[in-house]
């Protein structure tokens, strides 16, 4: 009798890199919308309100993805903003900025984490100009 051969393995990076990775850090700090995300985030929830065919679900999709930056849902090409105004509009990019800032200081590697795609290229965008890399991977998957 002959064994099949699992078709998928599953591998998990404690146990492929032990000790070769840095202990997780998180950090919870509160920032405020821009007023373009508080016109949009009210427009929203006035949509919502008005509408019986919203759903709310839906909603609450549109209001997470405005509040990672308003470009999310307005439909915007990233590229006809200049930086400091994606910056200005998008408060949560200039706080990861700074922080970026600090680790760049200390020489530091970093890998940022977003669930919406459209974020991804926003965070290289605003990465490969502010810090004027060549090369500013995205992995998916």
């Amino acid at each position: 009798m002959h064994k099949i051969k699992p078709i998928y393995l599953r591998r998990e990076k404690e146990d492929v890199l032990k000790g070769q990775l840095p202990g997780k850090h998180f950090y919870h700090k509160r920032i405020e919308l821009s007023p373009v995300q508080i016109q949009l985030y009210k427009e929203e929830l006035s949509a919502f309100i008005n509408s019986k065919n919203r759903s709310p679900l839906g909603t609450i999709n549109r209001l997470l993805l405005l509040c990672s930056h308003p470009l999310l849902i307005t439909g915007e090409d990233i590229y006809e903003k200049s930086l400091p105004l994606l910056l200005k509009e998008g408060p949560k990019l200039e706080a990861m900025i700074k922080i970026l800032n600090q680790i760049k200081k200390a020489g530091e590697k970093v890998i940022i984490f977003t669930q919406f795609r459209k974020m991804q290229y926003i965070i290289k965008r605003v990465m490969t100009e502010h810090f004027r890399l060549e090369y500013c991977p995205i992995i998916n998957g």
